[in-house]
């Protein structure tokens, strides 16, 4: 079985979703953070945009900071980004506390 490789967002992009929308947040820059390569929760893959769409609106209604990035033919759903990979350990744990739901850790690549 062939490994997938976790591409994560680059800072400092819009998410396609937000570019078609016209506008919306850009992706946090890891300089905010204060390290070039911060964490973040990947909570799910969907090949139905609008799946993802449905997920983020249900995970920001319950207090998070969810949001969509195009990953090829799919569209991921994440939380982040975090300064450590504790810091992503302890938002994972307030997930599963609150929603029942569980989160991947992933790192992401340096640009």
């Amino acid at each position: 079985m062939k490994a997938r490789k976790n591409i994560m967002p680059q800072a400092g992009r819009l998410t396609r979703r937000a570019f078609l929308a016209g506008g919306g947040a850009m992706l946090p820059a890891p300089a905010v953070l204060g390290q070039a390569d911060p964490y973040y929760l990947q909570l799910g893959e969907y090949l139905d945009a609008s799946h993802a769409a449905d997920a983020e609106a249900r995970l920001r209604q319950s207090g998070f900071n969810a949001y969509t990035v195009p990953h090829g033919a799919s569209t991921l759903v994440l939380l982040g980004p975090y300064a450590d990979r504790a810091a992503a350990a302890s938002a994972a744990a307030e997930l599963r506390a609150s929603t029942g739901l569980n989160g991947m850790i992933v790192h992401s690549p340096r640009p």
